[in-house]
């Protein structure tokens, strides 16, 4: 009897059980957490220069809360830098003490990424400016944004506490808003935006998928269960692959919102339909891509008339000849024409008299 075969069965168990072994537990969300933190904990934020003024207005007794690009690296994003937003509870307070500190007020070199609440805003930037590393590269020089807090319905720490003083290696930067907080805010602001501040909203749309696209535990059911219950479904949408750049999305969602506490409201994976065009802009292109195709397969493949015969040519003047023998045969260009136009007739339903009925 051959006993290799129940051996082999036996080792290859024991190996996959001590595969399991060794590979990580499936992290939760303050495993996660905890794990960013001590990361990001290598620095310490104060002494950075990018963040020096936020430790000016510390030094003021002024809390903040960075913004926008920078909140969402924290995280993971793998977004550039640009200006520095900070969010405050009286922007001409922290502009006084930015300027006291050698910051001046400038003229907004980006105005377009916020041009929606360009008056509520205060740009500042530090003097002198620093010399550019190399003459053929000059350095950005960021701005400092103030923001109104009252906005985006944060909250701002403690500045009197310890961990805003002092923070730890394992913990989050004093100055930074925690994950669910930050998402929850930008789908409020989402949603609370008109069609006048479309501009504002694409901005706000495009951190909320930067963070959906880039940061894993976003999409875990454990994070889902953290945000404010008016925001669930917008993000099972999303999940599901719903195009939230559509003026169509934004009213639906806004619905869903005003409805939450109905009776009889629950969450579904995906509150339309997905075969909607509406909502999932890519089913138009694969009924039009279809479309095409079932039209191309049903053209008669061209037979040239019998009495035409190929010309045989030498491969020096054979483009020439190609040229000219297709320019000869009669009424080819009109052929081409004919056939585009039955083409965009089945596509989109026109005819030479009209739209279909």
């Amino acid at each position: 009897m051959d006993a290799s075969g129940p051996k082999k069965d036996i080792w290859y168990a024991q190996l996959l059980t001590r595969r399991r072994q060794r590979e990580p537990p499936p992290l939760t969300y303050d495993s996660w957490l905890r794990q960013r933190y001590v990361q990001n904990g290598a620095r310490d934020p104060w002494e950075m220069e990018r963040h020096l003024s936020c430790r000016v207005l510390k030094d003021q007794g002024i809390a903040c809360l960075v913004w926008f690009e920078d909140a969402v690296r924290y995280y993971g994003v793998s977004t550039f830098l640009f200006d520095l937003h900070l969010l405050v509870s009286d922007v001409k307070q922290a502009r006084a003490a930015l300027v006291e500190r050698g910051w001046e007020v400038v003229t907004p070199r980006r105005s377009q990424t916020v041009a929606d609440i360009q008056d509520e805003l205060c740009f500042l930037r530090r003097l002198p400016p620093r010399a550019p590393t190399k003459p053929s590269m000059p350095a950005y020089e960021f701005s400092t944004v103030l923001m109104p807090v009252k906005h985006w319905r944060l909250v701002l720490p403690n500045i009197t506490s310890t961990s805003y003083q002092n923070p730890g290696s394992a913990d989050r930067w004093p100055f930074m808003p925690s994950l669910h907080d930050t998402l929850n805010a930008l789908i409020r602001k989402w949603l609370e935006t008109s069609f006048e501040q479309i501009a504002l909203r694409r901005y706000v749309g495009l951190m909320i998928a930067y963070l959906y696209r880039y940061v894993p535990i976003v999409r875990s059911t454990e994070f889902i269960e953290l945000l404010a219950p008016e925001h669930r479904q917008y993000f099972l949408d999303l999940h599901a692959g719903m195009n939230m750049q559509t003026v169509d999305a934004h009213d639906h969602e806004k619905e869903i919102r005003d409805s939450v506490g109905d009776a009889g409201r629950m969450l579904v994976e995906c509150s339309v339909s997905r075969d909607d065009e509406r909502y999932f802009p890519e089913k138009r292109w694969q009924r039009i891509t279809e479309s095409q195709r079932r039209y191309k397969e049903s053209l008669p493949a061209y037979e040239p008339p019998d009495d035409e015969e190929p010309e045989e040519v030498d491969d020096e003047g054979e483009g020439e000849t190609a040229a000219a023998t297709q320019d000869s045969k009669p009424g080819l260009a009109s052929r081409g024409f004919h056939r585009f136009r039955s083409m965009w007739d089945g596509v989109f339903g026109v005819t030479s008299r009209g739209v279909c009925g």
